[in-house]
């Protein structure tokens, strides 16, 4: 008989032992679900970032060459313009 409620008392530790390892391992799942989550809405952050940064740099770039057109034309507005006026001075001598 006192063998008997041995057993039955360590069944009973190891059950409650067994219940709090279950709720241990759900909470870990838990936390498990919500950091995955918040990994996913990192990296889509991440990405969208990284997405905004390449438009901005291709914007520039563009922007960059623009502007060296236009150096370039009013450079040579410049240029021609000057030729022309030196071609009118030199024929009104």
């Amino acid at each position: 008989m006192l063998t008997f409620l041995l057993q039955l008392a360590k069944q009973k530790a190891m059950q409650t032992e067994l219940e709090e390892n279950k709720r241990s391992v759900d909470e870990m799942n838990k936390a498990r679900n919500q950091l995955s989550a918040e990994v996913a809405k990192l990296k889509d952050r991440l990405e969208s970032e990284k997405d905004a940064k390449s438009a901005e740099q291709a914007s520039r770039r563009r922007l960059q060459e623009q502007l060296q057109e236009l150096q370039i034309s009013t450079s040579a507005n410049g240029a021609m313009h000057g030729g022309m006026l030196l071609v009118s001075l030199s024929s009104d001598r």
